[in-house]
């Protein structure tokens, strides 16, 4: 047990004198020749650097704010509204190709790296206020690029650390960033610290997606980091910047353990080119560098340039010291293929395999060795089956590789959507209903399988009759992976047929004496059927109900037919009820009427001459005669004579009865007793009136009408009479002025019929 614990405590021994920490950089002022582990401590006296060749960028790029080497040719971009990138030869910087990133923004674009497979651009400047919450990094696809269709997705991330996102002035943030490189499965981001004028390591994920930036550890440069570059194989990152007074720099940080970056040699040479603002930087060999400026336009205007810069002298030592490993790292554990289970896209989220990595490198220790899965951890994959890939890198790059498959199965059954599992289909004429075709518009998905794809079956078949209220379907949707999903759908036959009337023709209703009629019975007339409810079954009323007493020409009758499903139908019967009676009327009986010879007409006295009575059984329209067309003959005058009169009674109906008398109206005779041997005749005469004079005492004979207006005649003597013709005068009053021999006027009136 002594020996075990003396052999045990030799070895300890001799492995610390083996092991030495300090300084292992023989141009740091601080070198230790004993040392064997780089614990970060070298220090640097100043050193300055010029430029080997400088030349002036075209004026495109006057706003250049990163550089990559790519492809034989440098790379650059602006960091304004710009959204090309720009590729050229150091030697010819005119010569320059465009490539525009169709389809993104250039917010404020700072910085550009790559790994093999694409490019980087980091859209995270947030120098004006600090607050910026659409941080991200565009990735570009490099083939694609090259073929003039980007391939462009977006990483998006937040630091991990800020949580006042409360604006500031402008170049008052912390949070401001210009520089990042990419290493194999990560992105690490360098910090522009305006305020503490340091830097800060941000480490995230390289894939798109949206990330935190986790906060891993900071260092104090004294300035404004805006650019870096990465040499994974030789652990080598330079950073470029510029102090607060425009003096450029190049920070070196190399000899650093794994992606602790501020773990190894840290030496700061100042760029001589003073008030040049250094953006970007990168090197084609690790030991010559490009870096660029944009331009400046303040106290003095120094226009874009890209500058060679040959840092051998400070870095030549270090690259040479590391022997080359060519050995790759070997992978000891087993992957067998994988079966993962579809969610609802027909998508699995990939899971991080990583962790189930063994492997092992005859140089880099297990800690330094970098795993990456591809396609990355939280990627969603869709197909039937997909290789993945675990790669395990040492520091130089070297890698071993396994695949093993991931298989996506489906285990969820497709769906049916139906608004409602209660089908109501009408019945027909014969209270039936077919079955109809639910499978062509049915909305059908199903996670994995197109809906092409998807075998969908429906039992009863289409076009199947039933009866009865209720009948079930059964619709199977069945997906490419067998999985089965079965609804029932409960078709009800409804019957929305209105029932039927039909009505003989109506005969008008006849009213009888006292004006009124008895509504009839149109439910026993009635021919009535339905689709589905029998006539005994069916339900007819009428309103109003029959043996109501109606008056008037119109009158509604509303039947209404209802079947045993409450299908209504309702008819308007239009009731004509005419009065066909003619009203009575009865004249009264009147005597011969004399006037005296010198009145001209008879007046009526009031209603001597109206009809005694009429009447109707409804009512009397009006009441006429035919000699002043009015309801009567009051203050009427009649001629000497004998006149006709038709008295007319009309009811509202049109009916009409009549009654007739003759009114005669007579006149004394010519009073020629007092004049001897003197008379007229005959009067009332139609055509000869013959005066007859038998003593011969008329001198002469004048005619007028009832005016007094002369008429004359043609008087013929024949012994002792006078004769003329009034055959053409109109009937009426007419009188015979004679003049006799003594000069006595006679005036007589005659009646022309």
């Amino acid at each position: 047990m002594k020996s075990l614990f003396l052999i045990s405590f030799i070895t300890v021994c001799l492995f610390a004198n083996a092991q030495t920490s300090g300084c292992t950089d023989p141009l740091a002022t601080n070198y230790n020749t004993e040392a064997t582990i780089n614990d970060g401590s070298c220090t640097y006296g100043t050193s300055t650097v010029s430029a080997a060749v400088t030349h002036e960028l075209p004026v495109i790029m006057e706003e250049t704010s990163g550089l990559i080497y790519w492809n034989n040719k440098i790379w650059t971009h602006n960091d304004d509204a710009d959204i090309n990138l720009y590729s050229f030869s150091f030697d010819n910087v005119e010569d320059y190709n465009t490539y525009e990133l169709t389809g993104t923004q250039n917010i404020d674009q700072e910085e550009i790296s790559q790994d093999s497979n694409y490019i980087y651009i980091g859209d995270f400047g947030n120098n004006v206020s600090g607050n910026r919450t659409n941080l991200k990094i565009l990735r570009v696809e490099k083939q694609s690029l090259l073929d003039g269709t980007p391939i462009i997705d977006t990483i998006h991330f937040t630091y991990s650390n800020q949580t006042n996102f409360e604006a500031t002035e402008a170049n008052k943030t912390d949070f401001d960033c210009e520089a990042f490189i990419v290493s194999t499965d990560s992105i690490y981001l360098f910090t522009k610290q305006w305020l503490s004028k340091k830097t800060s390591v941000y480490s995230l994920s390289k894939y798109p997606g949206e990330h935190i930036a986790n906060y891993k550890n900071e260092f104090n440069v004294d300035g404004l980091i805006t650019g870096a570059v990465f040499n994974r194989a030789k652990r080598c990152v330079v950073l470029c910047g510029y102090s607060s007074l425009m003096q450029p720099f190049f920070y070196l940080l190399y000899d650093f353990n794994g992606n602790d970056f501020f773990s190894g040699n840290k030496r700061k040479i100042s760029f001589s080119h003073s008030f040049h603002q250094v953006e970007g930087i990168t090197t084609n060999n690790g030991l010559t560098f490009y870096a660029s400026n944009e331009k400046l336009v303040k106290f003095i205007t120094i226009p874009q340039k890209i500058h060679e810069v040959d840092l051998s002298t400070y870095l030549s030592t270090y690259i040479s010291s590391i022997t080359p490993d060519v050995n790759a790292p070997v992978i000891s554990s087993t992957h067998n293929d994988v079966d993962l289970y579809a969610n609802n896209n027909c998508e699995v989220i990939l899971p991080d395999y990583r962790t189930d990595v063994f492997a092992s490198d005859d140089i880099t220790t297990e800690d330094n060795l970098i795993i990456v899965q591809y396609p990355h951890p939280g990627t969603y994959i869709s197909s039937d089956n997909n290789q993945i890939s675990l790669r395990v890198y040492d520091e130089y790059d070297n890698f071993d590789e396994v695949f093993f498959n991931v298989n996506i199965i489906d285990t969820i059954s497709p769906t049916i959507t139906v608004e409602d599992n209660n089908i109501y289909i009408e019945a027909t004429e014969n209270c039936s209903a077919a079955i109809p075709d639910f499978l062509e518009n049915l909305d059908i998905y199903d996670n994995c399988t197109a809906n092409e794809n998807l075998v969908l079956t429906q039992t009863p078949e289409p076009g199947t009759l039933c009866i009865g209220s209720e009948n079930e379907v059964l619709l199977t949707l069945t997906d490419e992976s067998d999985n089965e999903t079965q609804i029932a759908l409960n078709i009800i036959i409804t019957d929305t047929t209105p029932p039927t009337i039909n009505i003989p023709e109506i005969n008008p209703i006849i009213l009888d004496e006292n004006c009124s009629a008895v509504i009839p019975d149109f439910i026993e007339i009635s021919e009535i059927s339905d689709n589905c409810t029998s006539n005994e079954n069916l339900v007819l009323t009428q309103t109003p109900e029959p043996g109501t007493l109606c008056s008037g020409s119109e009158n509604e009758v509303l039947l209404t037919l209802t079947d045993e499903s409450n299908n209504e139908t309702q008819i308007i019967l239009n009731i004509s009820v005419i009065d066909t009676t003619p009203p009575t009327i009865n004249c009264p009986v009147i005597n011969p009427i004399t006037i005296e010879n010198d009145e001209l007409y008879y007046t009526v006295n009031e209603t001597e001459f109206d009809p005694d009575n009429y009447s109707d059984n409804c009512s009397i329209a009006s009441i006429t005669n035919d000699y002043n067309s009015n309801s009567s003959l009051s203050n009427a005058e009649f001629n000497i004579g004998t006149t006709s009169v038709v008295w007319t009674a009309t009811d509202e109906s049109g009916n009409t009865n009549t009654c007739t008398y003759n009114i005669i109206i007579n006149s004394t005779d010519i009073d020629t007793e007092n004049i001897s041997g003197l008379s007229i005749y005959p009067n009332p005469a139609k055509d000869i009136i013959i005066i007859k004079d038998e003593n011969l005492i008329v001198n002469k004979l004048i005619l007028t009408d009832i005016n007094g207006k002369s008429i004359p005649i043609l008087a013929k003597k024949e012994n002792m009479n006078y004769s003329f013709d009034i055959s053409e005068l109109s009937a009426g009053i007419y009188f015979i002025n004679i003049e006799t021999k003594d000069k006595i006027n006679l005036k007589y009136k005659i009646i022309k019929q």
